[in-house]
């Protein structure tokens, strides 16, 4: 274990001097950032419609309708009114049943409100933040794993690295530890990003009249990120697999992306046209990625309408990595090694 570390600590070395990682990092932030302010942006152009200009709402079966037959606008101001003296803004002998529906429509106005505002205060912005890096994640990492682990085989430094004593399974440990260790890496950066954006975002808006929805605790944040770091990682396995089965980082990124895509298409294609299709897809790897972490980003995803649990994607996630890890293992330690391959 300690060679393995060492070796790990090496690899995270020669890696974090390329600029790939970075530009990697660095968009995954972007992408995650926009839960912040999007939401940010879009509660504020809520909040500043329902102040300025409202929403106009007509009035029905009333016995005094008003010179122009409606109520001209629900705003935060006249919902504050309707729940303490509805006859200061409606026309008199405005029946019940229309004071009723006012005032639920003002509640789901409220809530609205504070869903969104929600979204980009902490730690309701941690879940949403972590369900887009796993999606965007799962792409950036097929990346750097053929890179990692694909450019020995290009440059043709793997040669000469294991005939100064590495052992096969040692340095192929070593990938996988700092490949799994920059995930977990990756993660809290960008937990941290969104707290610090969520702190500002928070600084600068005003708090809705009921507060926050508070649907969101931070206990709910750490299984969010503890779930998107496992959810990576056989992803990170079948992309090793192909890169060392292809001896290429080009075709470790090519099948590792492919595929990504490839499975939400075929699998909304096929389940339409064959019905036993969907029993093979609720085995498929993106599929359970996305049950396991509760989401439903990844390409395609979202057509299939078969439930799979959480703790049967936990257990197919499990075999996914094992397999995949065990026929890495066997390829990389029967296959001779060549030269350089140049890709």
């Amino acid at each position: 274990m300690s060679n393995v570390a060492k070796l790990a600590q090496w690899e995270w070395f020669k890696l974090q001097r390329r600029w790939m990682p970075w530009i990697l990092l660095g968009i995954l932030l972007l992408f995650s950032q926009l839960v912040v302010w999007g939401r940010f942006f879009s509660y504020n152009n809520l909040q500043d419609h329902l102040q300025d200009s409202g929403i106009v709402v007509p009035l029905f079966g009333t016995g005094d309708p008003g010179p122009q037959g409606r109520l001209q606008v629900i705003s935060i101001a006249s919902c504050n009114v309707l729940e303490t003296d509805p006859s200061a803004i409606l026309p008199v002998g405005t029946p019940s049943k229309v004071v009723a529906d006012l005032l639920t429509r003002c509640q789901q106005l409220q809530a609205q409100l504070q869903r969104q505002y929600e979204g980009f205060t902490l730690p309701g912005s941690l879940p949403s933040a972590f369900e887009i890096a796993r999606a965007i994640g799962l792409i950036l990492f097929a990346i750097l794993t053929a890179s990692a682990i694909g450019s020995d085989y290009g440059l043709g430094t793997l040669r000469p690295i294991l005939t100064r004593g590495v052992g096969r399974l040692p340095y192929l440990a070593g990938k996988f530890h700092m490949l799994i260790g920059a995930a977990a890496g990756a993660l809290i950066v960008v937990g941290i990003a969104t707290a610090v954006s969520s702190l500002i975002a928070t600084g600068i808006t005003e708090t809705p009249a009921g507060g926050a929805a508070a649907a969101t605790t931070w206990a709910d944040a750490g299984i969010a990120i503890g779930k998107t770091w496992i959810s990576l990682i056989p992803y990170i396995a079948l992309t090793a697999t192909v890169t060392i089965w292809m001896r290429s980082a080009a075709a470790g990124m090519g099948i590792g992306l492919g595929y990504y895509f490839a499975e939400g298409l075929l699998t909304a294609l096929l389940s339409t046209l064959f019905d036993w299709f969907r029993t093979i897809d609720d085995y498929l790897l993106i599929r359970n990625i996305d049950a396991f972490a509760d989401g439903s980003l990844s390409f395609g995803s979202g057509s299939i309408n078969s439930a799979i649990g959480v703790g049967q994607a936990a257990i197919i996630l499990a075999l996914y990595t094992v397999a995949l890890a065990g026929i890495a293992i066997r390829l990389f330690r029967q296959r001779d090694v060549t030269g350089a391959s140049g890709g």
